[in-house]
């Protein structure tokens, strides 16, 4: 890894492109082409660049001296592409942000699907190094449904039976980082699926769980559902070929890709798990100290450890643990890679949540040999979780270590 690297990100201030910051910082450094870089709320070390994608003169300014560009063309139309594709012309390496849909772009797919298929065939033609990123529908777009869902307690659409297995934008990020800064990625098209199928039915559950209160489904004919895209702001000529996708991936649903876990040695994140880290914005209250500790320990459990750290820490987490304080996602991470790096963990045994007032306590018992020295150990770590707001706010870490057998 090179942390002199200097990345490109358009589409900062997104689902995304917020992640992908988070994931590229200590990895290398970060530039973000921004409209407004008064009021982008991007972390301080990042480098703005005022412009965006129809002004190819601030392309070319936030691209001088780039070593990789994350490229996501949020227009309907493509032009000033060609302009665009020029200004970024001496950045070596380029990730473009595609679709997986293209696949059907042969049966006259949508307006959306045609441009990523357009832009994919001109980067072919006009860059020599290029990775497309092919991700099926998002997680995100449920947030469509959280106004009916916060005032109405209901999801209403014209496809009940519609399975997607919609991918967690964090996920997106993570192939992102990796393809961004990694070498053996140019040239290849990366389909970037959730870990299974829900239907639309499904997933209304889902966020009712979440919320802490019941979400139903009301089916609904085509025509309400065009009606109810329309007054969404969804453009006309997009519409009706969207519902035509609808229909057709209800025939043949997307398929299912373990290409997240390839690419980033973690499994592709769950609906549930989006579900729940976006119960706030259906209308759900922050989960109690319970629920917390609860959902944490499971995730622990199940082994996706580094999951139930992005899950439940925010970005101002302090951990404390042999008298320093770490403050922060990327540095808790970065704690774990290191521990990680330096011996073979055979188990981890895991006892509580022991909950009392705003706090948990859990005992993690792990079986670890050393790769330096070959000395195997057991050692017990407590840690003492304060929960605000729904979030783990604080971890103290404390060790019991005997001598190595």
């Amino acid at each position: 890894m090179n942390t002199d690297q200097l990345i490109l990100v358009t589409g900062a201030t997104g689902h995304i492109g917020r992640h992908l910051v988070r994931e590229l910082h200590g990895r290398a450094q970060v530039r973000a082409l921004v409209r407004e870089p008064e009021t982008a709320n991007l972390p301080e070390h990042v480098e703005l660049v005022r412009g965006d994608l129809t002004d190819p003169d601030s392309v070319a300014r936030a691209a001088k001296g780039a070593d990789a560009v994350f490229l996501l063309w949020p227009l309907m139309s493509t032009d000033g592409l060609d302009a665009v594709v020029a200004a970024l012309a001496d950045v070596p390496q380029l990730v473009y942000l595609s679709s997986e849909g293209i696949r059907d772009v042969d049966d006259q797919g949508d307006p959306i699907t045609n441009s990523h298929s357009f832009i994919e065939d001109h980067l072919e033609q006009h860059r020599t190094q290029w990775t497309f990123l092919r991700p099926v529908g998002f997680a995100s777009n449920a947030l469509g449904w959280a106004q009916d869902v916060a005032t109405h307690d209901s999801v209403r659409h014209a496809f009940p039976d519609l399975a997607r297995p919609l991918i967690h934008e964090a996920d997106i990020a993570a192939v992102a980082a990796r393809t961004l800064t990694e070498n053996g990625h140019a040239g290849q098209r990366y389909v970037l699926t959730g870990p299974q199928h829900l239907t639309n039915t499904e997933q209304a559950h889902a966020i009712g769980t979440a919320r802490g209160g019941p979400v139903s489904f009301e089916t609904i004919s085509p025509d309400r559902e065009r009606r109810q895209m329309l007054d969404a702001g969804w453009p006309d000529t997009v519409i009706d070929p969207v519902l035509a996708a609808y229909e057709r991936m209800q025939r043949t649903p997307e398929p299912v890709t373990d290409t997240v876990e390839e690419l980033t040695g973690s499994p592709a994140r769950s609906f549930v798990r989006w579900a729940h880290e976006h119960a706030r914005d259906f209308g759900g209250d922050p989960l109690d100290v319970h629920s917390v500790a609860s959902t944490y320990v499971a995730m622990c459990r199940a082994g996706d450890f580094s999951g139930a750290i992005d899950h439940f820490f925010p970005d101002d987490h302090v951990r404390v643990e042999d008298g320093l304080e770490i403050v922060g996602n990327s540095a808790v991470h970065e704690r774990s890679q290191d521990f990680g790096a330096e011996v073979d963990i055979h188990s981890v045994d895991i006892q509580g949540p022991y909950v009392g007032g705003d706090r948990f306590a859990v005992r993690f018992s792990l079986d670890t040999t050393s790769r330096a020295t070959g000395a195997r150990r057991r050692t017990t770590k407590l840690s003492l979780y304060t929960v605000g707001n729904g979030r783990i706010t604080r971890e103290e870490v404390y060790y019991d270590a005997p001598e190595p057998q």
